[in-house]
């Protein structure tokens, strides 16, 4: 039966035992990297932040994330020749995978760019495993250390070959080079390799991978608040202004002193199954909203019950994959939108899905304005939170990139993060799959944070289920919650 877990932290990553062969990049290419000449394209706008954030991280003492990591397991004997071939042909195919970034002058950040075809790979056995925790133990600190956008290479390509039980592909990479969407691509673009070089082919051509690269480029046009992109940047700092000024921060008790960080915790809840979620978007749909705009809708009714929150703002995560070109493409492609409406002292689902929706189509077409690039021009008027201050609220429909991945038999696909330690909630995860919508926060793993977590959490599901149930929701008890409402807005 094929599987795709998108819930695994590395730490608790347990594969099956098998002889651990690791394929990297010759000394000739390391060397030849490291010598690359300084681009003129900038990272990315995400980019950049990760990567300060990382190294403010280090200069702490404090380890940052390791990034990302997918592993695939696919049946038969492993070819190593094919695998290798396959992990070469992929980071060619990705300008992202042949850049790392040196710190300068003023904070800023200089890419260099590898751009030569020629890179060999070289097999590395790193031994035979009776067990799936030795093999994580042994890779582990490969993870961490070498996933890493300050030097080359900044990936980790690996397999664990099981003998007649097929084998299980390993890719790890630094988040300054890809996000978790990109890895279903990722899947799907090596496994596709593997197969023709496996059979003598030479490898199909796929579709056009874009480049993360010219993203961001075309990206800092923005950031400059010049040209023809200057009225944009000007629309999207007063929207950010104006959520700002109704900011209250999430409603949930995280345990801890200012400046204190604990290892990360997850809660994760199911809401709906696929029957019900189809019931949800109908439900969503008769009032004028769509799914995304309910679950905002039905969080804002979440927080009038509990805290008595009369204006819901937030910072949606929204993808930028819409572009063609940028289907297949690895790299960072988010951006963080404000979003921002009223709730009132009480509120019906069926009144608010609409406005919810209308609220996040506004913002919409001002998408590619980076919100960290521009900040500081919408703190000239007065402060804003920082990004990570806000409730952040990602919806991914994964529907369509599962369809696509044509998940076989015996074939399974994990994508993992880090349990790293945080000092505060990440987003609100919301996933929509083939068979079910969940929720997922991690946050420092307190015990008043997980509790104040999961309360948040099973209220939420509450008034999701009330809505599939009976078609709506009025949310009530909002006068017990009136003192905090009354509180003046925290920006």
């Amino acid at each position: 039966m094929s599987v795709l877990q998108t819930d695994l932290s590395i730490e608790d990553w347990s594969p099956e035992a098998g002889e651990l062969l690791e394929f990297r990049p010759d000394a000739h290419a390391i060397a030849a990297a490291a010598a690359a000449p300084a681009s003129d394209v900038p990272p990315s706008v995400l980019t950049r932040a990760h990567i300060t954030r990382c190294i403010e991280l280090r200069r702490a003492g404090r380890r940052p994330s390791p990034g990302l990591v997918l592993t695939f397991r696919l049946p038969g004997r492993l070819d190593r020749t094919a695998l290798r071939e396959a992990f070469r042909a992929f980071i060619l195919r990705h300008e992202t995978f042949r850049s790392w970034f040196a710190p300068a002058a003023d904070n800023e950040l200089i890419r260099h760019e590898y751009r030569s075809e020629d890179v060999a790979f070289t097999t590395v056995e790193r031994g035979t495993f009776d067990c799936g925790d030795a093999i994580r133990a042994e890779l582990l600190p490969d993870f961490i250390e070498r996933s890493d956008a300050l030097a080359w290479p900044g990936f980790v390509c690996a397999t664990i070959d099981h003998g007649d039980r097929g084998f299980t592909v390993i890719f790890s990479v630094d988040h300054a080079h890809s996000d978790a969407l990109s890895m279903g691509p990722a899947f799907l673009e090596l496994r596709t390799l593997y197969t023709a070089y496996q059979q003598g082919n030479e490898p199909p051509s796929l579709t056009d991978v874009g480049s993360f690269v010219e993203f961001a480029r075309t990206e800092h046009e923005y950031t400059g608040n010049v040209g023809p992109q200057a009225e944009r940047v000007c629309e999207f700092v007063s929207a950010l202004r104006s959520a700002a000024a109704e900011f209250r921060p999430v409603p949930v008790d995280l345990g801890l002193e200012h400046g204190q960080t604990a290892p990360s915790g997850q809660v994760q809840l199911a809401l709906f199954d696929d029957t019900e979620s189809d019931l949800f978007s109908e439900r969503c749909a008769a009032h004028g909203g769509n799914f995304s705009s309910g679950l905002y809708a039905a969080l804002a009714l979440t927080e009038l019950e509990l805290v008595g929150y009369h204006h819901f703002t937030a910072l949606s995560v929204y993808g930028l994959r819409n572009e063609p070109q940028y289907l297949m493409a690895q790299g960072w492609f988010v951006n963080l939108l404000p979003v921002s409406f009223e709730v009132g002292h009480k509120a019906q689902f069926s009144e608010l899905v609409g406005t919810a929706r209308a609220a996040c189509d506004s913002i919409k077409p001002l998408a590619r304005v980076p919100l960290h690039g521009v900040l500081e021009h919408a703190r000239v008027s007065g402060p804003v939170p920082t990004p990570s201050e806000w409730r952040q609220i990602s919806y991914a429909d994964t529907r369509q990139i599962l369809r696509a991945l044509r998940l076989e038999n015996e074939v399974s696909v994990s994508i993992m993060g880090s349990r790293n330690q945080l000092s505060g909630l990440t987003p609100f995860w919301f996933t929509r799959d083939l068979d079910h919508t969940f929720v997922a926060v991690r946050f420092p793993d307190t015990s008043a944070a997980r509790e104040s977590v999961t309360e948040l959490l099973t209220h939420l599901r509450t008034v999701l289920r009330t809505i599939v149930d009976t078609g709506d929701y009025t949310a009530t008890n909002t006068d017990d919650a009136s003192a905090v409402a009354d509180e003046e807005p925290n920006a």
